[in-house]
């Protein structure tokens, strides 16, 4: 039995682990853990009761009650609750004779459990382990008293008592310590989060800025505040070198300072900055700061860290400096007052004096303090008598001024004037006395001489220009007037001497009138401006100044009236022009602003302004119209300037809004007076549309004036209103002499009355022509036009314009025709090429079939005679020599084309080249059979000298001379020089052949270009000698011309400069 009640106590300990393991994932979540809690202790005692020792059928016993004392001690009500029902179910369910002992055990071990939790103020934890050994024996004694429910319960108490009170209250000791323990973790490891909490809200809260750092002086906490002084946040400077984060320097010498950690962390004591000293934070914003370092401790007193704390002195220092000028301040006007100042305290010693007292006692201010003020006094009893007035309780509520005779340093005795009061602490304390004292000396002689100037002051008074006269304060009656009184208010002297104040006052202003005289103590009194009453009804304004005198020894006033009616007149006039302004200002719709021209500060703003802009009137006031305008500094004070110059002038600016945006605003300023000073009166007009508008319709004008077509606008009549600088370009008509003319201006004439009415159709019905035009220009040249015109319709749906756009096509045209044009000579040159290349075979193949055939029969002969062979080999030589002339033409025309031929100038004298020619070709047509033909060289010329290409020039003048032979059958072919002119020499080449005829004689130098393409077959040639010939001349810087008639000869005449 025994052992089966430890194999069952021991599998309770196991499964309490389950416990232990809800508590440390569901203790923070309340009812949720308890309900965990609540299933899994039942869930134990389940498995308690599935592992019995079974006394007799249906009463067995387990762990069940271990662990209802638990669920009662460690889980709480709802958790005690749900573990009692589920355990007490299952028993039920299991049934037999001891479910009443069963279901009792399950009730009374967990009262005992809540019982003691009750006891213990719900804190299990504290249970000391006798005492929790001792609720296992109590539980497991009411666990005992549930048996004698069952029939024989006497006898099974007596035999289960002692292992169940020896193994369950030691399992309830084992399980309660292991969850306690768990309780204790858990609640330590609680409060270290709180107090890490506690601690970290403290240090995020504290109104001083905090950094911690570790042994290394690296950063590990800062609290909201040093992340705002230093600019690094806590995760940037997280484990960063303090220097770098707390960057302090000596705000004096701008040299380092060493950091408090760094000597916390060497002397491990508590260490402070010195003055002066600045924080450099990360954005350069400089910070005068207090701090101090003080070392973390561990519990072993090992140093753990270093905690830095420091703060903000900017305002401290500035209320310091504020303070030292306060006291710079009054040390200067203390020292400045001439008159001897000392201050004292209660007992009447000295404790501070002023320069004025060197000036007033003769004394140095050091020398007297210390002292008492009776050095200061003529005698003892005036001491005295000055004590009487300190002490006096009436003088504790402020201060007196009195006369007293006093004693200088030198013994001179002197009358003085004394301004005394009573000085009190913070808490109203009396803690000494101010007197501040002036010798009267030259006062009271000057009363003595006024006294006896009085006899002139009423010279004066009688003949004084201004009104003036004398009154009781009293009474207010009139005591004296002057004559002045007398003719400005039409009284007599005896009727102004029976009157008062109030008599030459309206009825309504009386009741202020004696007001003004009751609050009048001032002895020279400015009382502004009264109306005063005339004795015939008229009432004027009077500028009072009143003055207090004696008279006859008693106290009276003098009065001073000065006739101001014109000057209240132009006032009240200046009020009514304010208040209409201030009408016209501040209600009107338009945004207005009143600017310093001088400074530019806003000096007032209307309603409209504040709406316009986003800034309230208050916020404009406080701003500068350079904080509006978009221009710098110097352009806006440039502006003002002249806006004050020029008075009123006409701006356009850009100015901004509170919201950032940009607005073009159109102002109108002009210099009006506002607070007694010149001011620049602005009214802003919002521009921006109007410049939008503007803009595009400039780009509009621009996109037309510079387009590169043609553009005409005119009326529904066909009335040119606009052409564009295009039109005038094509046409040569200027705006002025387009307009209000019809488009029929330019007409050519070339286009039928039906291809306009056509026109005037499709555009009436509003929809767009295209076509081209035949025009004419002013000029009268004809051009291609091709044209889009296009109705404008109106809002009312009516055609009020057309516009035309215009493209000149002339040259698109002429481009066309060239293009075709340069087919047709493609096709011609490629019918060129194949004549040429037809001729080419047969120039060629003729002189080769020759060479052949001759060579041939010269080979296969051996018999042939001398003379034959001779004959033979003349042919032979002659078709060589027609072969290579016709190469070499080719070989140079292919040079000439790719310009390779190099032209050699050198001096070239023309006699002989000219002799050698004549000499050739004279053989050449003895040899061709034209006996009939006469070469003639011209005389003359012979030495002439001309820098060329002999090898070329020799070249033209054979080609032409060829060419002369060729087609020069009978008469005369003449060559030479035929003149100089300008510089240059001239060659003729003429012959009586068959000539040209005048269609060919445009392209007779083109390439493969003979007169008439038959002319190679009757005569032979390439029709590349003439080419090769202009090409040439070219090249030396020459010409050539033709001169021919068909059947008569041809002449051709070339230039070349004598000199290259």
């Amino acid at each position: 039995m025994v052992i089966q009640l430890i194999q069952n106590a021991a599998l309770l300990i196991s499964m309490s682990l389950m416990q232990g393991l809800a508590i440390r994932l569901f203790r923070s979540r309340g009812k949720v853990f308890q309900l965990v809690s609540g299933l899994i202790y039942a869930g134990i005692a389940i498995a308690g009761m599935n592992m019995p020792f079974t006394l007799e059928p249906g009463v067995f016993y387990d762990g069940r009650s271990i662990v209802l004392v638990l669920a009662g001690l460690f889980g709480g009500k709802l958790a005690v609750s749900v573990t009692v029902v589920l355990t007490a179910l299952y028993r039920i369910w299991l049934g037999g004779t001891g479910v009443w002992a069963g279901l009792a055990t399950i009730v009374f071990c967990a009262l005992a459990g809540a019982l003691f939790r009750y006891l213990y103020d719900n804190r299990p934890e504290k249970i000391r382990l006798l005492p929790l050994w001792g609720i296992g024996i109590v539980a497991h004694l009411f666990m005992l008293g549930s048996q004698l429910l069952l029939p024989s319960g006497l006898e099974i108490i007596s035999k289960i008592w002692l292992p169940i009170l020896l193994v369950f209250p030691l399992a309830t000791l084992i399980i309660g310590v292991l969850l306690g323990n768990e309780e204790k973790r858990l609640l330590g490891e609680k409060q270290v989060k709180e107090s890490e909490r506690l601690y970290r809200t403290t240090l995020y809260s504290i109104g001083d800025a905090v950094i911690t750092t570790d042994l290394n002086a690296r950063v590990q906490l800062m609290n909201p505040v040093a992340e705002k002084l230093t600019g690094w946040t806590e995760l940037e400077a997280r484990n960063k070198d303090i220097g770098e984060v707390f960057n302090i320097i000596n705000e004096q010498s701008r040299g380092s300072v060493e950091c408090p950690v760094k000597r916390v962390i060497r002397e491990g004591a508590i260490v402070g900055l010195a003055n002066h000293t600045v924080l450099i934070s990360r954005n350069g914003v400089e910070y005068p700061i207090a701090d101090s370092g003080a070392p973390i401790w561990t519990e072993n007193g090992q140093l753990q860290g270093v905690v830095l704390v420091f703060r903000d002195m900017t305002e401290e220092v500035r209320q310091q400096q504020a303070l030292d000028i306060q006291k710079k301040l009054f040390e200067t006007m203390f020292n400045a007052i001439s008159d001897g100042i000392v201050i004292t305290d209660t007992k009447r010693q000295i404790v501070l004096a002023n320069e004025g007292v060197k000036q007033t006692y003769g004394y140095e201010p050091d020398e007297l303090i210390g002292k008492s003020t009776e050095v200061l006094y003529a005698s003892f009893g005036m001491f005295e008598q000055a004590g009487e007035r300190i002490y006096d309780e009436k003088a504790l509520v402020g201060k007196k001024l009195y006369v007293s005779e006093y004693k200088a340093k030198d013994e001179r005795h002197f009358p003085g004037e004394t301004f005394g009061a009573k000085l009190y602490d913070g808490q109203g304390k009396w803690i000494g006395n101010l007197g501040i004292t002036r010798d009267i000396t030259e006062r009271l002689q000057s009363r003595k001489a006024l006294e006896r100037s009085e006899v002139r002051y009423k010279y004066l008074f009688e003949n004084n220009p201004m009104p003036m006269w004398v009154y009781d304060p009293e009474n207010l009656k009139i005591l004296m007037v002057n004559p002045a009184a007398i003719e400005q208010y039409g009284y007599t002297r005896e009727e102004f001497m029976r009157m008062t104040l109030k008599d030459i006052r309206p009825v309504e202003d009386v009741q202020d009138l004696l007001q003004d005289v009751e609050e009048t103590r001032s002895k020279l009194n400015h009382a502004g401006v009264w109306r005063h009453l005339k004795k015939n009804g008229e009432i004027i304004h009077a500028d009072i100044i009143s003055h207090l005198i004696d008279y006859e020894g008693k106290p009276a006033r003098l009065v001073l009236a000065q006739d101001v009616s014109q000057r209240v007149e132009a006032m009240q006039a200046l009020r009514v022009s304010e208040e209409n302004y201030r009408n016209l200002f501040e209600n009107h719709s338009a945004v207005k602003l009143i600017i310093h021209p001088e400074n530019g500060k806003i000096l007032n703003a209307n309603p409209a302004a504040a709406r316009f802009y986003g800034w309230s009137v208050d916020e404009l006031k406080r701003m500068n119209i350079q904080q509006i305008n978009t221009l710098n500094e110097a352009q806006v004070q440039a502006e003002m300037e002249r806006a004050k110059r020029e008075r009123t002038i006409h701006f356009e600016f850009r100015h901004r809004l509170a919201n950032g945006s940009v607005r073009d605003v159109e102002v109108f300023s002009s210099l009006i007076k506002f607070q007694g000073t010149d001011c620049l009166h602005s009214i802003i007009h919002d521009v921006s549309a109007k410049k939008e508008a503007e803009r595009r319709l400039q780009l509009f004008n621009q996109a037309i004036q510079q387009n590169p077509i043609s553009i005409v606008i005119t009326d529904p009549e066909g009335q040119i209103e606009y052409v564009n600088p295009k039109f005038t370009e094509v046409t040569g008509y200027r705006l002025d002499e387009a307009i209000r003319k019809n488009m029929s201006i330019n007409s050519s004439g070339l286009h039928t009355a039906e291809f306009y009415h056509h026109l005037w159709q499709v555009i009436k019905s509003g929809q767009n022509w295209v076509g081209e035009f035949r025009n004419r220009k002013k000029s009268g040249e004809l051009y291609w036009e091709k044209a889009i015109i296009s109705p404008i319709i109106g809002d009312n749906g009516e055609i009020t314009n057309y516009i035309g756009i215009k493209e000149d096509i002339t040259g698109r045209k002429q481009m066309i025709r060239e293009l075709v044009e340069a087919k047709e000579k493609a096709e011609e040159s490629e019918r060129l090429k194949s004549a040429f290349l037809a001729n080419m075979s047969h120039e060629i193949r003729t002189p080769l079939n020759v060479i052949l055939g001759f060579t041939e029969m010269l080979v296969s002969d051996q018999q042939m005679a001398a003379e034959k062979k001779q004959e033979f080999s003349l042919i032979i030589n002659k078709s060589a020599e027609g072969l290579l002339e016709i190469i070499n033409d080719v070989l140079d025309a292919s040079k000439l084309e790719t310009g390779q031929v190099a032209i050699n100038f050198a001096p070239v004298v023309l006699g002989p080249m000219l002799q050698r020619l004549h000499t050739q070709f004279a053989r050449r047509l003895a040899e061709d059979g034209k006996g009939l033909v006469n070469l003639r060289l011209l005389p003359g010329f012979e030495t002439q000298t001309i820098s060329a290409d002999e090898y070329r020039l020799s070249q033209i003048l054979g080609n032409l001379l060829s060419n002369a032979v060729k087609f020069t059958a009978v008469g005369e072919i003449v060559f030479g020089v035929s003149g100089m002119d300008d510089g240059q020499v001239a060659f003729i080449v003429s012959d009586t052949g068959i000539g040209i005829p005048e269609k060919d004689q445009s392209h007779i130098f083109e390439r493969f270009r003979q007169a008439q393409m038959s002319t190679s077959r009757i005569y032979g040639g390439t029709g590349l000698g003439l080419s090769i010939t202009k090409n040439l001349l070219e090249l030396m810087g020459g010409h050539i011309e033709l001169q021919s008639e068909e059947g008569k000869g041809t002449t051709f005449r070339f230039y070349l400069p004598i000199k290259q």
